[in-house]
């Protein structure tokens, strides 16, 4: 289908102002438009000159939540903290993001997709289980999420600042293609290079823009690219979609103070799509006046539909045969099933571009980079040669290291490493003479970066001319860490790193290609299975990269973590998504499992939160009471899992030291009773109800 015949787009020149009707929104019943605000990049930690005081931050939130007092969904595409932040310094940042951005936004659905400053952030653990935990992301940062019938779907970049990695490329398409009938929201925190600006060699706009934008061109229900990381207020439409760079709540402050800090607010109803700056700073829309690119309109034929119901999917591209993974679930559904597919993937590559042909050089510290892979010490020693690096000779007798993937997150979230398995490595190379030798060395590491062991291949004499390497070795079950691979509940995973120790450099070597597998893995994906609770969903043959095997399962029901084992023959890839529908509750900040009667609250997952806070959303709009909200409760069950009773009923099993632990409830009316010995008070819609371990308390409205 052609892009002009799904929409039509205006400029964002000829947009118009949005028609205020109740908090800013379109004229129109609140039901027939989808409603929500994007906050982006608030940098807690960093000391710089722009950034505001935490004081500011949280008054910009509680402006935003209080103008746009309908909205159906906030959303943060990243940099919730500053990068390089250590120990207390970054846990009182994540604490400050969990209290200020989630805390504030309360009982609203809160999406998140993480940046480049959290998600570099290696050196003391994986980031990626940061993120997780940090964000209320049941997975991995690939999800999507349902809402009126519109779909959002994360798009991380969770290797380099400005790469989208294979797995996410993988599990985009696979998404895609089960959500055909959706209009599509990508989010994200870099742009893509050619829309919004400034494009920066190295730091600012995707290196693999145009492998995204093919993707957006061939699916012309893709109606927005959302992101973060440049700190600009812009929208920019360019061939019927609209490329949003979602300002900032936090971080350098490239308008120089005429903007200040605030976000996007956006509409969409059933033929348009409409977007406008907020500066929550300056408690208004940016407008003509302020500058160009502001505000945008775009006439588009849209899926909204209010009567459909929440839903959220998860899953991963490109995972590899034997992996398990953990999922946390921070939701509930009002199903007894939910949906998973599976498809193939195109080849049994495991390790980003394989011929080496992506490079930027960033000019502000003349950074060279490649993408999947990083070469040191020291950096200058190679050119590009695109496609492919030369290794320059050295004299003073050091090795070069040319390593897959960059070496930290390598250490912490790439590859994934099943136990067990061999893997193998094959490199094309160009020698200019005899001297150079090659040491090839597989290193193992547990989720926390912490170094399990090595694997060697033999020394190899490097020849002139040009000639391949190929080495295996077993990834053995580690006796230095218990993984998920001893216990199924253990969430520590195995990943490991290829380092390419190129020694005895008296002449220059051309890397011309790099590829790692199982050994022995080839062709199509045959036979794909994911395994849940000992049972196998599996489709016997070959699967293609997007055809789906379609499965219904069993929803996670009585507990709150699960682990997903996956199998396949062939190249031994897959990708695969579960979605869940019929949402009834996102819980944030801890780990939930419906329980039928009630909703078990199983300890804090986010740990940083200053207040130990535990946050309820229900999935659809409600005049119903409901806990909104628990203080310095790890554990609880809450009674009873469905909105619309009269009588909610909390049990505390668990409290935290030091927070004096109370009970929120959200409620038009004041109670008629309350069971609890400490006592309570009602003001503007909220009980607060003062509790303590052991007790159980009911409302009476």
């Amino acid at each position: 289908m052609d892009r002009r015949c799904f929409m039509k787009v205006y400029g964002a020149g000829m947009a118009a102002a949005l028609l205020p009707s109740g908090a800013w929104a379109m004229a129109g019943k609140q039901s027939d438009v989808l409603r929500g605000f994007i906050v982006s990049d608030a940098h807690f930690g960093w000391d710089g000159g722009d950034q505001p005081r935490i004081s500011e931050q949280r008054e910009a939130m509680r402006n935003i939540v209080s103008t746009f007092g309908k909205l159906d969904l906030m959303i943060d595409t990243g940099d919730a903290y500053h990068g390089n932040l250590k120990g207390d310094v970054r846990g009182k940042s994540a604490g400050d993001w969990t209290d200020i951005i989630s805390g504030e936004t309360g009982s609203l659905p809160m999406l998140y997709v993480p940046g480049n400053h959290e998600i570099m952030g290696w050196r003391e653990g994986d980031p990626e289980w940061r993120c997780n935990r940090l964000g209320s992301l049941p997975c991995r940062p690939y999800y999507s999420f349902d809402i009126k019938g519109i779909h959002f779907v994360s798009v991380p970049e969770l290797m380099m600042a400005v790469y989208v990695n294979k797995e996410t490329i993988e599990w985009l398409k696979l998404d895609l293609e089960v959500n055909r009938d959706k209009t599509v929201i990508l989010l994200s925190h870099n742009n893509i290079s050619g829309t919004t600006t400034p494009d920066e060699e190295g730091y600012r706009g995707l290196v693999n823009s145009a492998e995204l934008y093919d993707i957006i061109k061939a699916n012309p229900n893709i109606i927005a690219w959302m992101h973060g990381h440049n700190h600009n207020y812009q929208i920019v439409q360019k061939d019927n979609c609209m490329y949003v760079s979602n300002g900032r709540i936090g971080g350098f402050d490239p308008s120089n103070g005429q903007y200040g800090i605030g976000g996007i607010y956006f509409e969409l109803s059933n033929n348009l799509l409409d977007v406008k700056c907020y500066s929550a700073q300056f408690k208004r829309f940016l407008g003509p006046d302020d500058g160009p690119q502001l505000a945008g309109r775009m006439k588009a034929k849209t899926s909204l539909d209010p009567a459909k119901p929440m839903a959220y999917s998860f899953g991963t591209g490109g995972a590899r045969d034997t992996e398990r993974i953990p999922m946390v679930n921070h939701y509930t559904s009002k199903s007894e099933s939910a949906k998973l597919y599976i498809t193939g993937a195109d080849d049994e590559i495991i390790n980003e571009d394989t011929t080496l042909s992506y490079y930027q050089c960033r000019p502000s510290n003349t950074h060279m980079q490649l993408f999947g892979f990083i070469v040191r010490d020291p950096q200058k020693l190679w050119r590009w040669d695109d496609p492919g690096i030369t290794l320059f000779k050295r004299s003073d007798g050091k090795d070069i290291r040319v390593t897959a993937p960059h070496y930290g997150a390598g250490m912490c979230s790439y590859y994934r490493c099943p136990p067990d398995q061999e893997y193998e490595v094959t490199l094309e190379l160009e020698g200019s003479g005899q001297g150079p030798k090659l040491d090839i060395e597989f290193m193992y590491f547990d989720r926390t970066g912490k170094y399990l062991e090595s694997k060697h291949a033999p020394l190899y004499d490097i020849k002139a001319g040009k000639q391949k390497v190929v080495y295996s070795g077993i990834a053995s079950k580690p006796t230095k860490a218990v993984t998920i691979y001893d216990d199924p509940d253990e969430h520590n995973i195995l990943n490991f790193i290829v380092q390419c120790i190129f020694t005895d450099m008296t002449s220059e070597v051309k890397v011309k290609s790099f590829e790692l597998r199982f050994k022995g893995a080839h062709g199509a994906t045959v036979d794909p299975a994911v395994i849940i609770d000992g049972r196998r969903y599996s489709r016997k043959g070959t699967l293609k990269q997007g055809e789906l095997a379609e499965f219904d399962i069993p929803l996670l029901k009585n507990k709150s973590q699960q682990t997903y084992q996956l199998s396949a023959g062939g190249n031994r890839r897959l990708s695969w998504l579960i979605k869940y529908d019929h949402l009834d509750w996102q819980l944030r900040n801890a780990a939930a499992a419906d329980m039928g009667e009630y909703i078990q609250i199983d300890g804090l997952r986010n740990q940083w939160s200053h207040e130990k806070e535990i946050l309820f959303a229900p999935m659809a709009a409600t005049d119903e009471p409901f806990v909104s909200r628990l203080r310095g409760i790890t554990k609880a069950r809450i009674y009873p899992v469905d909105r619309g009773s009269k009588n909610l009923k909390v049990k505390i099993e668990e409290c935290y030291p030091g927070i004096k632990p109370i009970v929120f409830v959200r409620s038009d009316n004041k109670p008629a009773s309350v069971s609890a010995s400490e006592g309570f008070s009602y003001k503007n819609g909220i009980i607060e109800i003062t509790v303590k371990k052991g007790e159980t308390i009911d409302v009476i409205l």
